[in-house]
């Protein structure tokens, strides 16, 4: 039940015993079903045990029993291993849950009189704290509460917390109204077979279907489930529709067709498909040949690979049967019937096979039939008897008030010509010629109409949000009626649309709030791993490593985006050693996980209900329109047309599907994607933060220690590297917005870039590779002058834009970003770096004057101070 509900790694599982000899029976059970992973010590206890006691107890089948020790484990999946302990072999282990195996439980009066180990306090308190998620007890509790004051306060608190109790309690995680109590195993596969319940998953899969399975925890990202709707994907490289696979299966080679190619044989391979190309001498040729074959008088038209000696004649066999009709089997099968009768079938003059055996003569029927679904008969015009539907009214719509929205009982059904008028029975009951109904599911939005008022083509429906069609009189929903199909079918796509934008709202919302969360983390622990990073590492040989390519298949299918590599492989990009690597990676782990999920958002956003819908029209639709042609052909192979599948003609039928697919191409709202990328930018201003604060502690170390190697350089380019994903993340979103005409999105992502920019320039001057020089000043000059133009545009485009309190906070930054700038532009002219030197004479006449604590700092902007005569800073100054 807990390998189905996640808990499927090694360890994470253990059960417990005080004794030996329980130990024993529980490995023989258990391992009828589990690799029972035990302990070395607890190994070689038992084999000492079984070496002191007859055979006849050793096995109830005879046989010897074996122990499974941790090498052994192996061989089974991961998910099957159980740890099997005594008590005293699992101190200072733990396990996620822990199931506790308390011998001292026992009807006998006459056992009753202890606990044995369990009176140990000191063994009691290794039992009760090994579980860090779930612990469960199986024992007599009157007993253990008689025979130990420990146990009876440990009693006293599970009981008051409703722990006690004659079974196990569960709960389904999905439906949480899914509850039982387990009081024998068996319970477990009559209740929860999956690890959940009877009810359907009902989840959402990826691809917007419906999990077809029930309630099943042991896979709730439906990584197992394969969907085997039609597939209505379009491929992405030359967006033709795929065919003929589901859902759940890849979309493998397009079957697009390219053209006419020539094969090695000299014929003409008429449609190649996109992928044939490449493997021409794999195609074979199709041309239809004209070929005489060996067995009997028929010419054959054949594929041009196939030989002819491995050719079966297919044509009819034509000879006359007794009955005079013609034989109507193939000429293959009565050539077979003719051998099987004769050991030595007979020759003609021209080496044919006589066919002098036929099957029965038969008639293929030729009639075909087709009934429309009508409603049922007790609406029948002609020979109704119900009276609750001749009296029923009809609400009629006047030709002569078109244009008043109003509906008018007119008449009864009885009085109506239906012979006239088409009917329309709802579920509901009601009914209402189709003039009238009509106007309530406003067919105008859905179809064109011409002078005689009847319906003649589609009109494509827009992404426009529609309200749910009812019934006039009861108010029930109208559905399941054909002609009404498009109406409905809109109204369902746009609630899917309308959740979907909900759903990955509040996923954006929450994954906002985990930033927040993960950011205050890493600030409380950056002091520990700064401690850990300023460590000098002594000199070493660098050895060659091998790094396995990580494939992130999220990354791949979003490639605008930097992947996370860059952020956690740093030995690999920035030759910044394992040691170091390992204490970042721990640091901003949950950070970039974050990252990924922004990610995979991102992605799914790119399909949203509409886009899904038009893709399946349009496959469906251009499927329909290929098959149909196919069949007519197939039914008279000499009306082949050589122009038939060409390219053009091709080209022609997917301009007609998108013509009448019914769908206007949506446009895909971007906001969320940009939304995800802005969260994803916050996430690389932390990581460039956190960045800097290594490089300033690994700076102080160099300073005070020689001899020792030390790797800020390559953390400053770790940070340069950050800062131009940063600017190239904002130039996508500056670019998608303005496409879009998502005028705030520009304007705050261009403020962003201006602001990385200026940090830029501040690290630039902070961590100068060859000293500050008149190249970089120019540099940083030039630079500060295009900020300052970008701080112009902003200011221009929110002068357009009337919304007074986003252009206030939005000015307030753009002063800031100007203050910021004059300071940079000071000190590009004035600040030089210092020697060691000459820092050093600064700190000791600063010490001989000053009576402060000796520490330095550093304020946001780059300067470096020191507080004097007190304990700290007690103000806030700027």
């Amino acid at each position: 039940y807990f390998v189905r509900n996640g808990y499927d790694k090694p360890g994470q599982i253990a059960v417990l015993t005080p004794y030996l000899g329980q130990l024993i029976k529980i490995r023989d059970v258990l391992s009828k079903s589990f690799v029972v992973v035990i302990d070395e010590r607890d190994d070689q206890l038992i084999t000492d045990m079984e070496e002191s006691i007859d055979d006849e107890n050793k096995n109830p089948d005879g046989g010897p029993v074996h122990s499974t020790i941790g090498a052994t484990a192996s061989r089974k999946k991961l998910s099957q291993q159980v740890v099997l302990r005594t008590v005293d072999n699992f101190q200072g282990e733990e396990a996620d849950i822990v199931i506790i195996s308390l011998v001292r439980n026992t009807k006998n009066e006459s056992d009753r009189g202890n606990i044995g180990f369990l009176k140990s306090t000191n063994r009691s308190n290794v039992l009760l704290s090994r579980a860090k998620h779930g612990m469960f007890l199986l024992g007599n509790a009157e007993i253990m509460a008689r025979h130990s004051n420990f146990w009876k306060k440990v009693l006293e608190i599970l009981r008051n917390r409703g722990q006690v109790g004659p079974g196990f309690p569960i709960v389904c995680a999905q439906h949480p109204d899914y509850k039982n109590t387990i009081y024998e195993a068996k319970q477990f596969i009559e209740v929860s077979p999956d690890g959940g319940c009877f009810e359907p998953c009902g989840q959402q899969l990826k691809c917007g279907h419906t999990c077809p399975y029930k309630c099943h925890p042991d896979d709730p990202q439906h990584i197992g489930v394969v969907c085997q709707k039609p597939c209505t994907r379009l491929f992405p490289d030359c967006q033709h529709p795929c065919s003929n696979k589901i859902c759940g299966e890849n979309c493998g080679n397009c079957l697009w067709p390219i053209g006419n190619i020539t094969l090695p044989c000299g014929h003409e391979y008429k449609n190649a498909k996109c992928h044939e190309r490449k493997n021409i001498n794999k195609i074979l040729c199709k041309e239809k040949v004209l070929r005489k074959l060996p067995k009997c008088e028929h010419e054959h038209l054949m594929e041009c690979y196939v030989s002819v000696g491995d050719f079966n004649c297919t044509e009819k066999c034509g000879k006359l049967l007794p009955c005079e009709h013609p034989c109507m089997s193939t000429c293959l099968d009565c050539q077979k019937l003719s051998e099987r009768a004769n050991q030595n079938p007979l020759l003609d003059h021209m080496g044919h096979i006589v066919r002098s055996n036929h099957k029965k003569c038969t008639q293929k029927c030729e009639r075909s039939s087709a009934s429309e679904i009508c409603p049922p008969p007790k609406y029948c015009a002609d020979c109704t008897t119900d009276d609750n539907v001749k009296n029923q009214g009809i609400y009629l719509r006047p030709r002569l008030l078109l244009l008043i929205k109003k509906l008018f009982i007119n008449e009864t059904f009885a009085e109506v010509d239906w012979t006239f008028e088409r009917m329309v029975v709802l579920d509901c009951g009601h009914v209402y010629t189709a003039e009238s109904l009509d106007h309530v599911m406003y067919m105008k939005e859905y179809y064109e109409m011409d002078k005689n008022n009847n319906w003649v083509r589609i009109k494509s429906i827009t992404s426009q949000p529609s309200e749910s069609k009812k019934c006039p009189q009861c108010r029930a929903p109208i559905k399941n009626i054909y002609r009404y199909r498009r109406s409905t079918n809109k109204h369902v796509l746009d609630v899917q649309n309308k959740k979907f934008l909900m759903k990955y709202d509040n996923y954006l919302k929450q994954l906002n709030e985990d930033i927040t969360n993960v950011t205050s983390k890493i600030e409380t622990n950056r002091k520990k791993f700064l401690e850990e990073i300023q460590k000098p590492l002594k000199p070493q040989v660098k050895k060659e490593t091998r790094i396995a390519k990580i494939a992130d298949s999220t990354l791949q299918k979003i490639p605008e985006v930097v992947s996370t590599e860059q952020y956690s492989l740093l030995e690999k990009y920035y030759s910044i050693p394992m040691i170091h690597e390992k204490e970042w990676t721990r640091h901003i782990s949950e950070l970039l996980k974050i990252y990924r999920n922004l990610t995979l958002s991102m992605f799914e956003t790119k399909s949203p209900p509409y886009k899904l819908a038009y893709e399946a029209a349009v496959s469906l639709l251009y499927a329909s329109k290929t098959q149909t042609n196919i069949c007519d052909l197939g039914k008279n192979f000499e009306s082949l047309n050589l122009d038939y599948d060409s390219p053009a003609c091709q080209q022609l039928k997917l301009k007609e599907t998108l013509a009448e697919v019914g769908l206007i191409a949506p446009k895909i709202d971007v906001r969320m994607y940009l939304d995800a990328f802005f969260e994803i930018v916050n996430i690389q201003k932390v990581i460039f933060y956190e960045v800097s604060q290594v490089i300033t502690e690994l700076s102080k170390t160099r300073e005070t220690e020689d001899n020792l190697v030390f790797y800020d350089k390559n953390w400053i380019e770790f940070g340069e590297r950050i800062i131009e994903a940063i600017k190239k993340h904002l130039d996508i979103i500056i670019t998608t917005a303005q496409q879009n005409n998502y005028r705030r999105h520009v304007v705050l992502s261009s403020l962003e870039l201006a602001e990385i920019d200026c940090k830029a320039e501040r690290f630039k001057l902070k961590y100068p590779p060859n000293g500050i020089n008149p190249i970089i000043q120019k540099s940083v000059k030039n630079r500060c002058a295009e900020i300052e133009n970008m701080c112009e545009d902003i200011c221009n485009m929110l002068s357009t834009m009337n919304a007074e309190y986003f252009e206030e906070q939005c000015k307030s930054r753009i002063d800031e970003i100007r203050r910021e700038l004059l300071d940079i532009r000071t000190a590009v002219m004035r600040d030089m770096p210092l020697t060691r030197e000459e820092k050093l004479q600064i700190s000791k006449v600063m010490n001989s004057e000053f009576q402060g604590s000796g520490h330095w700092y550093q304020c946001p902007n780059g300067h470096t101070y020191t507080i004097d005569a007190c304990g700290g800073a007690m103000e806030f100054g700027r």
